[in-house]
C-alpha cells in the first residue's frame, strides 16, 4: 500500500466528518435542536446493540484472521478489516433497528432512509461501471478489492432491514 493510497484515504475520510459536522451544525441551529432524544428503553437498547456489535467485530476479526493466515489469502489485510467493521456496524444497526432504537424519538426517519439510499447508489455505481466495462472486482494480485461495492451491499442491507421491520409491524398490528 502506498504512502499517497494512505494518505489519501485519511484525508477521505477526514473531509467527509468535516462536511458531516458541518451540515450537522446548521441543521442544529436551524431547527433548534442539539442531538436526537431517546428515551430510557432506547438508550438501554442502544448499549446491547453496542455490545453485540463489539462482539461479532472481535468474533469477526478472529475469523477472517484465520481464514487469511491457514485458508486463503482472499483480500488485503485493509479490506479484510473494513469488511469485518461493517459487519460489525451492520449486527448493531440491526439490533437496533428491531428493538426501535435506531432513531431518535423525533428524528426524521425519511430523511435518513433518502440520504442511505443515496450513499447506496453512489457506493455501487463504480462496481456497476467496472461489471460494464469488463474489469473484474479483483486487483493484480487476484484478491479482493471492491470496498464501493461492500459498502453498498451493507448499506441496502440496512435499508432491507428498516423495509423488514415495517412489515412486521404492521403485520403485529393486523
Amino acid at each position: 500500500m502506498s504512502i499517497e493510497y494512505v494518505c489519501g484515504m485519511i484525508l477521505g475520510f477526514l473531509s467527509v466528518y468535516l462536511v458531516c459536522f458541518i451540515v450537522r451544525k446548521l441543521i442544529c441551529k436551524r431547527n433548534h435542536w442539539i442531538t436526537p432524544e431517546y428515551d430510557e428503553r432506547q438508550i438501554i437498547a442502544r448499549y446491547k446493540a453496542f455490545r453485540f456489535g463489539f462482539i461479532v467485530l472481535v468474533i469477526s476479526i478472529l475469523i477472517n484472521s484465520i481464514i487469511y493466515e491457514h485458508v486463503s489469502q482472499w483480500c488485503s489485510v485493509t479490506v479484510m478489516s473494513t469488511i469485518s467493521i461493517f459487519i460489525a456496524l451492520f449486527s448493531f444497526i440491526a439490533v437496533c433497528i428491531f428493538n426501535d432504537a435506531y432513531w431518535g424519538i423525533s428524528e426524521n426517519k425519511k430523511g435518513s432512509i433518502i440520504i442511505m439510499s443515496i450513499a447506496g447508489v453512489i457506493n455501487f455505481l463504480p462496481a456497476v461501471i467496472d461489471w460494464i466495462e469488463n474489469k473484474t472486482l479483483l486487483n493484480k494480485e487476484g484478491k479482493f478489492d471492491n470496498l464501493n461495492l461492500v459498502c453498498a451491499i451493507m448499506v441496502f442491507g440496512v435499508e432491507i432491514l428498516i423495509v423488514a421491520k415495517k412489515l412486521l409491524c404492521d403485520l403485529r398490528t393486523s
